[in-house]
């Protein structure tokens, strides 16, 4: 007895989804990197289980979709930020979600040396702390071409056209002024997880603007 039809989805379906622009699932398709099929009509459709190996092999996240989600392990989230209670604070709101594993450190120092031992998918960054700052940790990993200041979201109470300007000098799109609400932070480590993980995969072409201001 034969197996029945396979189950297709629509670029719009699995762009939903993945949280990604039609366009960006074209630029997947034509260039190779998610198999497809055309109807008589010419649109494109992806089958259940390519989409799923899809999936899989680049460790990415289905919004609304469980029954997709790969077990790619806990995502590490380090916190550098020489506030000791936000620190606590997010050492608890995390807990709460344990697809994160999150590890925070209060002096820059620190934060250099467990991002260069953690890899962390997402790292929350202060702009002034003493000693070593946020400044200088940035430039550190600038001058040594880390693919981690992509992973980097700031949090700071000092955001103004000019850090924003230098900010995106370097490569920084995800900012947060102080105060904020914290919660917002679960949400804000998955997009960033998200898109770095399509990044390392080699699937790019996301447009992802980091969240700004207030």
């Amino acid at each position: 007895m034969g197996s029945g039809p396979r189950k297709l989805y629509s670029l719009g379906k699995i762009a939903a989804l993945l949280g990604v622009h039609r366009k960006t699932l074209t630029y997947w398709v034509r260039g190779g990197k998610l198999p497809a099929s055309r109807t008589p009509g010419g649109h494109y459709r992806v089958a259940d289980d390519d989409f799923r190996r899809f999936v899989q092999a680049h460790g990415l996240r289905v919004l609304g979709g469980e029954e997709f989600a790969p077990d790619t392990g806990r995502r590490v989230v380090l916190a550098i930020d020489d506030d000791r209670s936000l620190l606590t604070l997010l050492e608890y709101l995390f807990r709460e979600n344990p697809e994160f594993e999150f590890h925070g450190v209060d002096n820059g120092y620190l934060g250099l040396i467990e991002a260069g031992r953690l890899e962390p998918a997402v790292i929350f960054l202060d702009l002034l702390m003493p000693g070593l700052d946020g400044w200088e940790l940035l430039a550190s990993l600038s001058s040594s071409g880390s693919r981690l200041l992509s992973r980097i979201v700031i949090l700071s109470a000092v955001l103004n056209a000019e850090s924003d300007r230098r900010l995106q000098k370097i490569g920084i799109k995800w900012r947060i002024a102080k105060p904020f609400d914290y919660r917002r932070l679960v949400d804000v480590a998955r997009d960033v997880s998200q898109a770095a993980a399509m990044v390392a995969a080699g699937v790019g072409g996301v447009e992802a603007d980091g969240p700004e201001g207030a």
